[in-house]
């Protein structure tokens, strides 16, 4: 009714401001939400009802402003109050005080002295009081418990060498969650001032983090690789009440997104110095909401010490060192004097992707010719590829950098070919390792096996490796147009006709084009446009005949025709039998399904409360006369 309509000229008025602070076309607008544009433009102008609650979030993330005022102004109620009123008793009860209410409002019209009776107005007070309460509650209600952190891990490992484990913050609520930070802490039990790691800032995007051993506090390296889970999104207002979590109105973090639940994920693989001593370990993940703080304790892990190994000029395979592949825990047989591998030694990664073998009689050294006590290979974000290559996959950092193989040993690298830019050929994919003093990447002959999405090198040392691929060079703009319409193909002299073509973009690269009308060799008007490679967009123009006859139509040498009829004519012309026809096709159109206007739920709390108020008042005004 009126007041609808009244919520969609302000609701729409409201966005067009908003939108024009941002510095936002409506077409931008719609494209960020991803709505057509039509629509926006028809919701701003109050042509149609507010959108759904779903669309309001995204315009509010789009326009970084709360969603409140939008949903306010929509005349909806948030989904956690609507879950409230729908379910729980709490909605029961406050339709029947809202019923009561009604009651003694009726009763008041036929005869106000029945006040005077102390038990009616005792029912009357204790329905107002629940009104009250009620309405109150269902502000404050909420989901009882946020967040959720789980931590799983090996439950041993050795100091020195890498230790893997995840960690997984679940948001279990239809609530938004303000996430600004999450720090991991890796220590040792009673003795954490003296032996603590300290991951702090880890990514809140799908992101890799190293950490080098400033970073962790003089406590080894790290690297972290983040996974956030559907509907992860980050925000203005992502405000979360609870009795014990109260949040900020306009908090900016990371959390739920636009429906259902949402997460995200940590694999930490953790390299400790050396040094530390074995014992008891522990993990804790702590996550800052709108500077609450939630905490959680992993389960204990036992570390021990890797093995020192024989001295001397022996070369029994007893002398080994503990190695971690991404993950897949091992022992290599080696000599801690000379460095010579005992036995061949294969590892995996735990994804599948990365194969590394080790011949034995392989002199392993370090960067300083010392026998290598470990071995890692951990998934990096790589330096910038040249200009014309890609990465393909994943990057590895194998460690310790710098170590040397006599002679080279294997790694075999896993490809998905759906990764592959355009164009590119599995066929010219390579290894390249990245050469930290000459800032630039160098590549290592290999093999590539298109039947097992294999590549397979032969290195002597230890860097950031990684896959190359080479997409085919950009095509540039070249455009084509096609489907002429005429609409309609027959009009009375001074009605208007519709003349429209599609323009495509068939090249890589925008470009602009031009696009010009003629009606009977006469240039009537011209058009710009500008697309992205790949891309199509209808033109259409308008005009108009005074005179009767035939008039032809050249659109950038597309042609058609129409008729104009004398004033007042009604039939068409026949066409001559033979004569071209023109074939229209008419252009896509964008419909509106009507929107049937949801219960205003907060319109009936605040009747409820002002009918409650003016009784009350009535009340005192009745027995104050007594």
């Amino acid at each position: 009714g009126w007041v609808y309509h009244m919520a969609a000229k302000e609701f729409g008025a409201r966005l067009r401001e908003l939108r024009k602070q941002r510095g936002l076309t409506q077409r931008e607008l719609a494209g960020l939400v991803g709505v057509d544009f039509s629509y926006l433009s028809k919701i701003e102008s109050g042509a149609v009802p507010p959108p759904s609650e779903k669309v309001i979030l995204r315009i509010a993330v789009a326009l970084k402003v709360s969603e409140k005022e939008l949903i306010a102004l929509a005349g909806r109620i948030p989904t956690d109050i609507a879950q409230t009123l729908k379910s729980s008793k709490t909605a029961q009860q406050l339709v029947r005080a809202s019923n009561k209410v009604s009651e003694v409002a009726q009763m008041s019209t036929q005869n106000l002295k029945r006040f005077r009776d102390a038990r009616a107005f005792t029912k009357v007070a204790v329905a107002l009081v629940l009104v009250a309460m009620v309405s109150v509650s269902l502000w404050f209600a909420s989901p009882v418990s946020a967040l959720d952190v789980g931590i799983t891990s090996p439950a041993s490992g050795t100091i020195g060498s890498s230790y893997s484990f995840s960690v997984t913050i679940n948001i279990n609520t239809s609530e938004r969650v303000p996430i600004s930070d999450v720090t991991v802490y890796i220590y040792k039990s009673g003795e954490r001032s003296s032996y603590q790691a300290t991951l702090a800032a880890m990514p809140l995007g799908s992101e890799t983090k190293s950490y080098n051993t400033t970073q962790t506090g003089n406590a080894g390296t790290a690297t972290v690789t983040a996974t956030p889970g559907s509907g992860w999104s980050s925000g203005w207002d992502f405000g979360y009440r609870s009795a014990t979590f109260e949040g900020s109105p306009s908090a900016w973090g990371y959390g739920y997104g636009y429906g259902g639940s949402s997460s995200i994920s940590y694999n930490i693989s953790w390299t400790s110095p050396s040094s530390w001593p074995a014992g008891t370990y522990l993990i804790e993940a702590k996550i800052t909401a709108d500077s609450t703080q939630f905490t959680k304790t992993g389960s204990s892990i036992s570390m021990s010490v890797a093995s020192t190994g024989g001295t001397g000029g022996t070369t029994t395979p007893s002398d080994t060192a503990t190695t971690n592949f991404f993950g897949t825990q091992g022992s290599i047989g080696i000599n801690r004097t000379t460095g010579v591998i005992q036995s061949t030694f294969t590892a995996t990664s735990a994804d599948g992707n990365l194969t590394v073998s080790i011949p034995a009689g392989t002199k392993a050294l370090t960067s300083t010719g010392a026998p290598i006590t470990s071995l890692s290979a951990v998934p990096v974000s790589p330096p910038a590829p040249p200009a014309d290559k890609n990465v393909i996959g994943l990057a590895y950092d194998f460690g310790p950098s710098g170590a040397t193989f006599d002679p080279p040993i294997t790694l075999k690298f896993t490809y998905d070919p759906s990764k592959l830019p355009s164009g590119a050929s599995e066929a010219d994919l390579v290894v390249a390792y990245y050469d930290a003093t000459t800032a630039r990447w160098v590549t290592v002959p290999g093999t590539v096996d298109t039947a097992t999405n294999t590549i397979t090198v032969q290195v002597s040392h230890f860097t950031v490796f990684t896959i190359l691929a080479t997409p085919k060079p950009l095509a540039p703009a070249a455009f084509t147009i096609s489907d002429l319409t005429i609409t309609p193909v027959s009009i009375a002299a001074g009605e208007t006709v519709t003349i429209g073509t599609t323009v495509t973009n068939t090249g890589d690269i925008a470009g602009n084009y031009q696009v010009a009308l003629k009606v009977n060799g006469v240039p009537i008007a011209t058009k710009s446009l500008t697309l992205a490679g790949g891309t199509s967009q209808t033109v259409n123009f308008t005009t108009s005949g005074d005179t009767a006859g035939a008039y032809n139509v050249d659109v950038n040498g597309k042609t058609g025709q129409f008729t104009v009829t004398p004033a007042g004519t009604t039939e068409k012309p026949t066409p001559t039998p033979g004569e071209p026809t023109v074939t229209i096709n008419m252009p896509p159109t964008t419909s509106q399904v009507p929107v049937t206007p949801a219960t205003n739920w907060w319109l009936v709390v605040i009747a409820t409360v002002l009918a409650a108020a003016v009784i009350s008042a009535v009340l005192w005004y009745v027995l104050r006369q007594e």
